[in-house]
Parts: C-alpha cells; sequence; structure tokens
C-alpha cells in the first residue's frame, strides 16, 4: 500500500526528541511548525517513589504468602500507589548494571537488523558501565528499609485504606463487609501481631 520512504522509523529516546519533547518531535516530523494552541499533557505514569517502591514489594510479598482476596488487596496497592510519601526517606532503587546488560542481550541481533534497515546505522543508547551514572539510584538490596519499617508504613497506609472505605459508607452504615475485614486481619496478622490490633481497634470503631 505504501513504501519504505513513507514510514518514519525513530528511537524513542527523550534526548534525541525534538525538544525533549514527544509532541513538538511529531509535529515537526508532519511538517507544522506554528502550533501554538497545542499544549503538552500532564504528565502522567510518574515513576514511583523509593517509599513505594520498597513498600509494594513488601505488600505484595505478604500477599502471595496469604492467598487470593483480589478486591481488597488490589484497593490497597492504589492506595500505597496514589501515596506520595516523600516524607518517608527511603531511596529508589533499580536493576544492576550487570542485570541491564543480561536483559539487553536478548535483543542484540533484532536491534543490529533494526539499526541497519531502518535508522541509517543509528543505535540505541547503552546502558551506562557505572553506577555513577545512573541518577544515583542503588540495588534493592542497598537500599531496603529494616521489616519493622515496612511493617509500620504498611499499617499506615491500611488504617488510611480503612478510613476512606469508612468516608464511603452512606450515612455513617456500618462497615459489614465482611470479605474486606476479613482479607485486612488476615493480612494483618501475616506481617506483624503487634500492628494488627491497631488494625483491629480501627475496624472496631467502624463497626
Amino acid at each position: 500500500m505504501f513504501g519504505k520512504e513513507k514510514i518514519s522509523i525513530k528511537i524513542f529516546e527523550k534526548e534525541r526528541l525534538h525538544e525533549q519533547s514527544l509532541i513538538k518531535d511529531y509535529l515537526k516530523e508532519i511538517d507544522i511548525s506554528e502550533a501554538t494552541n497545542i499544549a503538552e499533557p500532564p504528565k502522567a505514569n510518574s515513576a514511583l517513589t523509593g517509599y513505594q517502591q520498597h513498600l509494594l514489594l513488601f505488600f505484595n510479598e505478604i500477599v502471595k504468602k496469604n492467598g487470593p482476596r483480589q478486591q481488597p488487596y488490589k484497593e490497597i496497592r492504589e492506595k500505597i500507589i496514589k501515596t506520595n510519601g516523600q516524607e518517608y526517606l527511603a531511596t529508589k532503587f533499580q536493576i544492576s548494571n550487570a542485570e541491564s546488560q543480561q536483559f539487553l542481550s536478548h535483543f542484540t541481533e533484532m536491534n543490529r537488523i533494526l539499526s541497519e534497515n531502518w535508522l541509517n546505522g543509528q543505535s540505541f543508547s547503552q546502558v551506562p558501565d557505572d553506577q555513577s551514572a545512573t541518577g544515583g539510584y542503588r540495588t534493592i538490596t542497598e537500599t531496603k528499609p529494616p521489616r519493622d519499617e515496612l511493617e509500620d508504613s504498611l499499617t499506615r497506609e491500611i488504617i488510611a485504606y480503612l478510613d476512606i472505605k469508612e468516608r464511603s459508607l452512606p450515612e455513617k452504615r456500618q462497615l459489614t463487609i465482611t470479605d474486606v475485614t476479613d482479607a485486612i486481619m488476615d493480612l494483618a496478622i501475616a506481617f506483624n501481631a503487634d500492628n494488627c490490633e491497631t488494625i483491629r481497634k480501627r475496624i472496631l470503631q467502624i463497626h
């Protein structure tokens, strides 16, 4: 239907985009220079904070041992993702350089063919060889907070989740959603008995 010359293949890396903007780069590609009425959309899908990264990993570990109960756990996971958590110190992490290189090695031949046939010999940016070039991130093991901090953080998120649940009940109706309360208690018991008592008291306040 159309030839190769009608297709524009580009490397999707921010540094290579026109003015580092996907929209401006696309407009330039289709020869639109005057587009003052087209605004940049707000940034979406932001990276998780270190607090969110570590707490979600801890939460998923507990849930995996504790079985299904999909809906309540899904809602708690969403609550954690929406929490900024900047006041709680936790360093972001990323996979190691060795892990990055191992992953990218699976695509070496495919990327070579793409570069030769479509990108005029251009190639994707390489993973930096030194850790200092990784934006200050470190590995999971290096940045993982103590378990008691993770337990307290998860307790705090569960209490906040229960607060949201209570506010959603019409006319202060009692929280009678048994699967929710049972799932929360099972989860609390699984990671800390003392914190479980704090959560149990909050549930009783709602009942």
